[in-house]
Order: C-alpha cells, then structure tokens, then sequence
C-alpha cells in the first residue's frame, strides 16, 4: 500500500471512537515493513526518531505512539493495560495495516506483551528492550535493589489507592521537572555510568531531552498512571503469550535490572532472550541495528 502523505509525520493525531485523542509519529523507511514502537516512562512517540536512521536501512516503517497522558495522546482515566491493544488496533486500521510488528522499550515492555495476548492474528514479530517486569509476587519487591521496606510501603498504596499514588508521582515529576535548568544533565545524573556515553552519540542526547519534554507537555499525570500501573495486577498472565517474544537486555542495567528480565523470559514460553554483559538500560540505542534486523526477519 502506498503510505499517507502529511505535512509532519511525526506530529499526526487520529481521533478515537470514545473521542481521545492517539498522537503517533512514523520513522524510517515511509514504504517499509510496519512496526510500532511502544515509549519508555517518561516517553512520546519521538522516542522512535531515536533509531530512524537504522529503521531507513533496515526498510522498517516504525511507528511511535504516544500512550494516554503523554505527547498528543489525551490522558484516560484508571486504564490497564489491556486497554492499549484497543487503541493500537485502532490506529492501524486507520493506516490500512493488518498486519504488522511491535516493539517496547522499558516501560513499554507491557504493552508488547498485552498485544501479543489479545490480537496475536494481527503481530508479524514482537520485541521486547530493557523491558520492565511485573510485580506479582512479593518477593519481585527485593528485584529493584532499592531498600524493601520502602518499596513495599509505595507498591501497597499503589495498589490500594491507585488514584492517589498518582497525583503524588504526578506532582514529584512536575516538581523535579521546574527545579531542572538543564535537562540533559538531569538525565545523565539518573543513568548509570555505561549508559552515559549514549547521551553523547550524534543526536541521542537532543532528542532524548525533546522526547521527555513532549512527555509532559500537557502535564505529568500520564507518565504517573502509567508507573502505578506496573505495582498493579496486569491483568493477563505472561504465560499466555501465544507467539514468539525477543527479549533484549543490558547486563548492567540500573533503570530495569535484569532480575526482571530474566523473569519475564522464564514466564513468556516462546520467549527467545539475549543478555548483554556491560551494557546498560540504552540497549534500544546502542544495538538497534541488530534488533531491528532480527524483527526484520520475524516479519517474513
């Protein structure tokens, strides 16, 4: 099929059947394979530009979506995760696409897997990056590395009162966001030691800042909702996804350690997982060409 023409590809909206708003950005290659690209938390639909160039050589039209809350998406209210296939589908039935591929990176990790569960007909190859895992199970509470009295103090309001934990995540990130006079700086700060060199690589660190920023453009709630969501039942089981899932992920990943990777490998039975010793949470990044050459040859 031949692509749709716009101005700007990659500031385009469609209007859902509830009257949301879906923004989505298309990289890459215009005549190319499809594939969506489901953000990391915070994140937009540019996140995708982030590996445009390996996308126009590998012949992949990728397509970044911005989830509810975020860039042009308009914020829903207490949604799950089995909510998203709904919308993805919607989006591509409005590009004429039937079939077609889907990757997440980080917190988009989830979302591949709740697609594959709910419209599996409809995925050519499904890819998961640094992806986070579930916590399900109390002791995936120790898995962050963080001190577990006070994980398990911020998973139980999460889970008990969803709506409240929100706002306060939602007004934390606003409140970090007014005290950063350099934002680039404040996302290297957060990185750890290996993932820090990316930020220097011919556009990576630009369009990270530009990618957090069109995150909370209309403000902070969206990428709040989507981390409660994770402390929260998901809602299917990673058991029942019925096709093939690449896993990638950094050894030495700070952001989502690779305990929860390994997880989720163990879980997803027709899963085919590769650890990187030495890399960091910016494996989406660093080994794009490969990844997007093994989805490549999913899509066949």
């Amino acid at each position: 099929m031949t692509p749709r023409r716009t101005r700007d590809r990659t500031d385009q909206r469609l209007r859902l059947p509830d009257g949301r708003w879906l923004g989505y950005a298309e990289f890459g290659d215009p005549a190319g394979q499809p594939a969506f690209l489901f953000h990391g938390i915070p994140g937009s639909r540019l996140e995708a530009g982030l590996i445009d160039a390996d996308a126009t050589a590998n012949g992949i039209r990728v397509i970044g979506v911005d989830r509810p809350g975020m860039g042009n998406s308009t914020f829903q209210s207490e949604r799950t995760f089995l909510d998203w296939p709904g919308d993805v589908a919607e989006l591509a039935d409005h590009l004429e696409l039937d079939r077609f591929a889907i990757i997440g990176i980080s917190g988009g990790g989830a979302y591949v897997s709740a697609c594959a569960v709910t419209m599996p007909e409809r995925i050519t190859g499904a890819g998961i990056c640094s992806g986070m895992g579930p916590l399900s199970f109390p002791d995936d509470l120790d898995l962050l590395g963080v001190p577990y009295r006070g994980l398990r103090y911020l998973v139980g309001l999460a889970r008990r009162a969803p709506g409240l934990m929100s706002r306060l995540l939602a007004w934390k990130i606003g409140w970090d966001k007014s005290r950063q006079h350099d934002p680039l700086l404040a996302i290297s700060a957060s990185l750890a030691q290996v993932d820090r060199p990316v930020l220097k690589q011919p556009g990576v660190g630009e369009g990270l800042v530009r990618d957090f920023g069109e995150a909370t453009r209309h403000g902070t709630l969206g990428v709040a909702w989507d981390l409660v969501m994770y402390a929260q039942p998901w809602g299917f089981r990673l058991d029942d996804v019925p096709i093939d899932v690449y896993l990638w992920h950094g050894e030495a990943d700070t952001d989502v350690p690779v305990t929860f990777a390994r997880r989720v490998a163990e879980r997803i039975p027709r899963c085919h997982a590769k650890f990187f010793q030495g890399d960091g949470h910016f494996m989406a990044i660093t080994h794009s060409r490969e990844i997007l050459n093994t989805m490549k040859l999913a899509m066949r």
